[in-house]
């Protein structure tokens, strides 16, 4: 009698674990989408509280302030008929000061910068003693080549003479020669061509600033 029960109540059990067990199997992706919402709640959370400035001690800000432009420095070339001011990152390549054997050039110097493709001054003092200006081969080529040349006459404070620039190509050239008494002085300056116009008031500034040291 009892082993029919217990095979009854066997029965029953397995009749009624196929209905537990599939109401279970309904509840477990309802558990597995809430657990899902809740870790990413707690994710979003945990972002949230470090993005915070005043959690995270590490973080540093710093100013950054434009930097301040350097004065230029400036030097005084002396040669033996006149003098002027350049820039002081030119360096004094090249200066003679006798007169060559036909007495024609008296003085040349050349300056130049360090760096590659650099600004470049020439400096030539001429005898034109019994000469007009027309006769320095220095002027005439470059009144000849007039299609490469741009001729102007200019005065800048008490100094007179004539100027050529080179028009077109990639790098800057002006030439200025000023006649004073029986001598012609000739100054160039050559560079890239980067900033036309600070270019132009560096040749004034170079001319502004001559000091001639001979009696006329």
């Amino acid at each position: 009698m009892r082993e029919r029960q217990k095979q009854n109540g066997k029965k029953t059990n397995e009749a009624e674990n196929p209905q537990k067990s599939g109401q279970k199997r309904r509840f477990w992706p309802i558990i597995i989408f809430f657990l899902a919402v809740i870790s990413a709640a707690t994710l979003y959370f945990i972002w949230l509280y470090f993005q915070n400035p005043s959690v995270s001690r590490n973080v540093r800000v710093t100013e950054s302030f434009p930097a301040e432009k350097q004065p230029e420095i400036f030097e005084r070339f002396e040669g033996k008929y006149f003098s002027f001011r350049h820039n002081a990152k030119y360096i004094l390549k090249r200066h003679a000061d006798n007169p060559d054997q036909s007495n024609v050039i008296l003085e040349n110097a050349f300056f130049s910068q360090d760096e590659i493709n650099s600004k470049k001054i020439a400096v030539m003092v001429e005898n034109m003693e019994n000469k007009n200006m027309e006769d320095s081969a220095s002027y005439h080529m470059r009144e000849t080549f007039s299609q490469q040349y741009e001729k102007e006459k200019f005065q800048i404070e008490n100094i007179q003479g004539t100027a050529f620039a080179r028009s077109g190509g990639d790098f800057f050239e002006k030439v200025v020669f000023i006649p004073r008494g029986g001598y012609l002085a000739e100054i160039a300056l050559t560079a890239p061509l980067s900033s036309k116009n600070d270019l132009e008031k560096e040749m004034e500034d170079i001319v502004k600033s001559i000091q001639w040291k001979v009696d006329f």
